[in-house]
């Protein structure tokens, strides 16, 4: 039920553009890249955000917690496909807007990966204000 929810959340978004965000930039046909200096690690967006948004470490975080989500329902190589293949899907959009970001991608499969390979022998946590983002990685070691 959660991953058909998830599932077709997500294809709404990608059927209708216009469901998303009224700012967003329009399609304008033509494939791109993000140069490195126009892909910042933290996006910065004073019209309409206070706060500085870690882009990439939503990307991680997303992918991390998509993964989570859907490998309790299915397996979990197949749950991480699904994730790449969105996050590859969005970024494929994002190319006919701003253009596409190997670093969003990189932190997509970061997120996956991180997520197929905790055994429950850490856990992260993380919190951020308007400047920094502070994480904590506690370890389970064995008595």
């Amino acid at each position: 039920m959660i991953v058909r929810i998830f599932l077709a959340l997500s294809l709404l978004i990608f059927l209708f553009p216009g469901v998303a965000q009224p700012w967003t930039y329009p399609y304008d046909g033509r494939f791109k890249q993000l140069t490195a200096e126009r892909d910042p690690w933290f996006f910065v967006d004073y019209e309409h955000w206070y706060v500085k948004n870690p882009d990439k470490w939503q990307h991680f975080m997303g992918s991390y917690v998509a993964h989570q989500l859907l490998s309790k329902r299915m397996d979990k190589y197949l749950s991480g496909g699904i994730v790449i293949t969105l996050g590859v899907a969005k970024e494929i959009a994002d190319a006919y807007r701003e253009g596409y970001s190997a670093r969003d991608g990189f932190a997509d499969l970061l997120g996956v990966s991180a997520s197929l390979f905790n055994n429950g022998s850490y856990k992260l946590l993380c919190t951020y204000d308007n400047e920094t983002v502070l994480l904590r990685l506690y370890l389970k070691t064995p008595l």
